[in-house]
């Protein structure tokens, strides 16, 4: 049954877990202490890694840097798009074409819902490209560039040239706020 679905959001799925593990390698005097955590982040790891460094922060707990492995800076829904368009275009002209034509296009419907997303806040089981209402709207309210402001940890950005899933660009406008 659906609507007894937990609520889960992107903290629920990244951020408790990351706290649980820089928790355990921050014991002092424990055979598994590191003087030193650098956290990794990819694509939507990364994109979440400077709200992570604040909820470590909220816990007494924090990382001594930052690595982001093809870490969007835009919003999920907007990177979501350019994914399915990219793959449309790399598949135009073979024999693949309408596949991801009709995914461009269920993608297109779905990222539509997921910018009025609000207009489903009372629909706790509905489901958008496998995530529920709740795990979209967290991610509404969430902002990775004003996240990132005032965190002063040294920070690594890396990007494939070719990557399909989340374009180098996105590094320019990392690069815009830092």
């Amino acid at each position: 049954d659906s609507s007894e679905l937990p609520a889960v959001t992107p903290y629920d799925e990244y951020c408790t877990d990351v706290i649980n593990i820089v928790r355990y390698f921050s014991e002092e005097g424990s055979p598994h202490f590191y003087e030193k955590i650098y956290l990794a982040g990819h694509s939507m790891g990364g994109y979440l890694l400077p709200g992570i460094v604040g909820v470590l922060d909220d816990e007494g707990l924090s990382a001594d840097g930052l690595i982001f492995l093809s870490a969007p800076a835009e919003s999920f829904d907007t990177v979501l798009l350019w994914q399915a368009e990219n793959m449309y275009e790399h598949y135009r002209g073979t024999d693949e074409e309408q596949t991801y034509k009709t995914q461009l296009d269920a993608y297109k419907v779905a990222v539509g819902i997921v910018r009025s997303i609000e207009n489903y806040r009372e629909q706790k089981d509905f489901m958008i490209l496998g995530a529920g209402v709740p795990y979209w709207l967290w991610l509404k309210d969430y902002n990775p560039l004003s996240a990132i402001s005032g965190i002063e940890l040294p920070m690594l950005f890396l990007y494939a040239q070719n990557d399909t899933n989340v374009s180098p660009a996105q590094m320019d406008i990392w690069k815009d706020v830092l």
